[in-house]
């Protein structure tokens, strides 16, 4: 989305990684549609964490 907006303005030749098993963490996560990112609704960047979920893998160190 980033390159799209603000780089390149380009769809084409374009990859990128997605990892669908991470969606369960994030309280807005990311989209998918028809093969591209779907842009958030929710303003903010969209890599808030659920609490339980940063509770879980916070370093007690």
């Amino acid at each position: 989305m980033f390159d799209y907006l603000a780089v390149s303005g380009q769809w084409d030749d374009r990859v990128i990684e997605y990892v669908d098993n991470q969606h369960e963490y994030f309280v807005h996560p990311t989209e998918i549609v028809n093969g591209r990112y779907k842009a958030p609704t929710a303003p903010g960047s969209g890599v808030d964490m659920k609490l339980e979920a940063a509770e879980r893998y916070l370093y007690k160190g």
